[in-house]
Order: C-alpha cells, then structure tokens, then sequence
C-alpha cells in the first residue's frame, strides 16, 4: 500500500477531538459558495481541460499486441508513458470495466505497467473507481468489496471520493449550517470504521479516499482538510491528509512543464505549517508521475525549490514513489 511506504517518512500529527467549523485562510467562517483557496490562474485553468478521448485496444488482455484505434480521439499509445498518458487512457479504461468488469479492466491496466506502456497505473485505477461507484448504486460498501486491490488500491480510494463528493458538503453547509456538515462528516469516516477491526488495509483505502474527497469537493482548503483529517482520526489521519495532498498536488500535472515548473515553488507555500512537509513529499511523487517516473528529471524539478527542507521532502517522495511504482506489478488477481 502506498500509504504504508509514506508513513516511514512523515511525521504524524498530534490528535483533537474538538470538531472544526469550515473556515476561510483568514480565520472566518468559510463562504459555501466557492472553495477556501483556491489554485493560481494556470492551474485553474489546467484543472479545466477535459481529458482527451483514448483510442480502443484491439484486445485489452494483450495490450503489448494492441493497436489502438484513433477514431475515438488521439492514439495514446503514441504518448510517452506519464501522467497525460493515463489522462488519454480514461475512456478506454472506463469503458473496459463496464463491459468486463473492474478486475479485468485493472489487470489490463497492470498489463500496460508491466510492458512499459504507462510508468504508474494508480491514476487508472482511479478512473475504474468512478465506474465501479455508479455501477453499485453510489452505495460505498458494495462498490468497496468490487474494487480489487491492484494499482495500490486506486479504485478504492475513488470510491471514497466520489461518495464525499456526492454529499455536497457545499450545499450542506449553506442549508443547514456547519453542525450539519459536522455530521455527514462523522458519517463518512463511520463507512471507513466498519472495517478498522477485521480489514485494516480496506479502512486505511477508505479513509485516505475520503482525503481525497475533501479536497476536490471544494469545500474546504487543503490545510482544513488535512487538520480535520488529523482531528477525526487521530493517527490514522495521517492516510487521509496524504490523500488531501495527493489531490492537491495532483491538479498542478495538466499544465505545460514550464507553467508547472514556473508554479512549483508555490503549491504547498502555506504560511510555515507543519503540514508543509507531506505536502512537498507529496509534490515529489506528482513530480515522477509527471515525468514517467524518471526520476533524475522528478528530482532536478525539486532542486529548483527554494530551501533545504522543501527540496530534501520533495527529493525524498519522488525516490519513495520510484519504489512504490514497483509494488504495482504482479498484484492482478
């Protein structure tokens, strides 16, 4: 698990069990309408582009033999193997899981890592995850049991996303006020609960999902997010922060590599925080997803960074990531 190559390296925050009111950077109750921060111009823009359409593998148990059709948009196998790849390889990946299935459409996708096609699989693991959620009625628990584990647990933890992000947590607080929100709040890390006891690695998934949901909800910034990871869940927080980083990170890698170098030293400048340290850790592993997992080029991008501790975090997430994409191999059911 991803989560468990990430806890050797960063610090675990100290628990609360006082429940936050959502508020703004400056201290005041946050405005339900629009997101506490929110990214620069570039990024915004980026997070808007729509992902292309992939092309159709001839025969996608054997993708080291597919030609993949053009009609449905560019061919992705064209693309260098990084993040804009797996971007590429969205519909086909989704529609491959609504015709065979979530465990067939991940084996495929274990398939393109291990030819060397693509760098890293979670991302379309993901994508399954968004298939999977809708296919059993948004409900958490079944679509749970149906996300295999392959591509480290990627399906699992979109899951999760989906489902805080179906709360609408804006809405929420605009109708019923922060009490309201306090309560879905509890709700959802109670999904993640029902498996603490017999299956730890399915809660971990669960609550780092919810991370992830945190954040691209829009709700909350991404140190609200974090902090009230930490304050729900004490040690076990530490999971569900690294999602809420994932996320964050993870919508600075549609931009052009200059925007995106030109951007970096900014994504996790939040005033000293403690949690600026798994932030850049986690703009280290963005980094080798950004750039295929090489990591000479992950790790010269860190150098660029102003400081010896955010360049030392970020160098260090980017070689933790070069052992992890290896974990991704050989776990197809």
């Amino acid at each position: 698990m991803r989560f468990v190559a990430l806890l050797s390296l960063i610090w675990i925050g100290c628990s609360s069990t006082e429940q936050p009111t959502p508020v703004d950077a400056a201290g005041g109750e946050l405005d339900a309408g629009a997101p506490a921060v929110t990214l620069d111009a570039a990024a915004q823009d980026a997070a808007q582009i729509e992902p292309a359409d992939a092309g159709s593998p001839a025969d996608a148990s054997s993708p080291q033999d597919a030609q993949f059709i053009a009609d449905a948009g560019p061919d992705c196998m064209s693309m260098a193997p990084g993040y804009a790849k797996q971007i590429c390889l969205k519909p086909w990946i989704q529609d491959l899981t609504r015709r065979d299935g979530a465990a067939d459409a991940l084996c495929a996708a274990e398939d393109l890592l291990e030819s060397g096609q693509v760098s890293d699989c979670h991302l379309l693991a993901h994508f399954v995850g968004e298939v999977v959620f809708e296919q059993n009625d948004r409900d958490p628990a079944r679509s749970l049991v149906a996300c295999p584990a392959t591509c480290l647990s990627g399906c699992g933890h979109q899951v999760m996303q989906e489902l805080v992000e179906v709360r609408d947590l804006n809405t929420v607080f605009r109708e019923q006020g922060s009490d309201a929100v306090d309560q879905e709040l509890r709700a959802l890390v109670g999904v993640c609960r029902a498996y603490e006891g017999d299956n730890f690695d399915r809660f971990i998934l669960c609550v780092h999902g919810i991370g992830h949901g945190l954040l691209s909800s829009g709700f909350l910034s991404p140190l609200e997010a974090a902090q009230l990871c930490d304050e729900e869940l004490g040690l076990e927080g530490i999971s569900c922060a690294a999602g809420v980083f994932m996320e964050h990170t993870s919508r600075y890698l549609r931009l052009e590599e200059d925007q995106l170098l030109e951007t970096l030293p900014t994504i996790c400048a939040m005033g000293g925080s403690d949690w600026e340290d798994l932030c850049w850790r986690n703009v280290g592993e963005a980094l080798m997803w950004f750039y295929g997992h090489q990591l000479e080029a992950a790790t010269a991008a860190c150098n660029r960074l102003s400081g010896e501790d955010p360049v030392k975090a970020c160098s260090e997430g980017a070689e933790v990531e070069a052992g992890v994409a290896e974990m991704q191999q050989g776990t197809c059911p």
